[in-house]
């Protein structure tokens, strides 16, 4: 299924050169780094209709198979980066970028009632439809680019998930690709969104992200308070539930209950011990035990 490239460039408002669309490459976020390497300007998209070696945060893989999700991976040269802060704390604040970003563009053009669970996964009905990664390559000290992937399953594989994460991965639409005449066939209405979700999602998402950087690069106020509001109303769910915090390795240090969210974006929880503790986005993860 070929990408209807004027849809996804009139939705996102941007020139066919900062638009890269292959139908199958290993990851978007290898291709956009040898980009971004190369000179490639800063909001250039990469998408692909599938992946094979997809990838997810902490050495993770994402489940990429053809015609059913949108793998996205947006370029951010240095000059467009928020400035004046951490290396992490950049990346974090990327990542959470995405991640109200996407959520918002699905919630717009399916009505869904997106959530995430901190820090980078899409959750829809309670299962993972998406996840953000960000990656970048460091020089003198200081981030020389920045790479987002993003990943969504839209629709159900027309095989199932996978037996190991068919307990937990979920699309925003709870069927199966099928065309009919060019159009979408199930749920969803009759609007371009229903006939091009692909390419609809992605152009909404590369017009709003890429607007919240440069408002976030320029360190307007307005633009960073709102970003937290509607990040901690996604996150919000996970307050006064019980975590499993786990280290790069997959390895589980320590229970907590989830307690509220910095202002830069780090997870608060309270331990078993009594001891209030903040969650960096670069050094674990988290998994509900309930």
């Amino acid at each position: 299924m070929e990408f209807q490239r004027t849809i996804i460039l009139t939705e996102a408002g941007i020139s066919d050169e900062m638009l890269v669309t292959e139908e199958c490459v290993d990851s978007t976020n290898l291709l956009a780094r040898k980009l971004a390497a190369d000179g490639a300007a800063s909001f250039t998209a990469v998408i692909a209709g599938s992946q094979t070696a997809g990838r997810g945060r902490l050495g993770r893989t994402f489940y990429s198979p053809e015609d059913s999700g949108l793998y996205l991976s947006l370029i951010v040269q240095g000059g467009e980066l928020p400035g004046s802060e951490e290396i992490e704390s950049v990346c974090s604040k990327l990542t959470v970028a995405a991640g109200a970003c996407v959520a918002q563009s699905i919630d717009e053009l399916f009505g869904t009632n997106t959530r995430i669970k901190w820090v980078n996964d899409i959750i829809i009905d309670g299962r993972k439809a998406g996840g953000i990664l960000t990656e970048g390559r460091i020089e003198g000290g200081a981030l020389a680019f920045a790479i987002i992937g993003i990943g969504v399953n839209i629709s159900l594989p027309g095989g199932g998930f996978p037996d190991d994460i068919s307990d937990i991965a979920g699309a925003v639409r709870n069927a199966p690709l099928q065309l009919n005449a060019g159009t979408l066939t199930g749920s969803g209405s009759g609007s371009a969104a229903a006939s091009y979700p692909r390419e609809m999602l992605a152009g909404r998402i590369i017009r709003k992200l890429s607007a919240l950087l440069r408002a976030l690069s320029e360190n307007e106020k307005s633009a960073a308070e709102a970003l937290y509001d509607d990040y901690l109303k996604r996150v919000n769910w996970m307050f006064g539930k019980e975590l499993a915090v786990k280290n790069t390795a997959g390895q589980t240090l320590f229970t907590a209950m989830a307690e509220g969210l910095k202002r830069d974006f780090g997870l608060i929880v309270k331990t078993r011990s009594g001891d209030t503790v903040v969650l960096s986005t670069g050094e674990v993860s988290v998994r509900l035990t309930e």
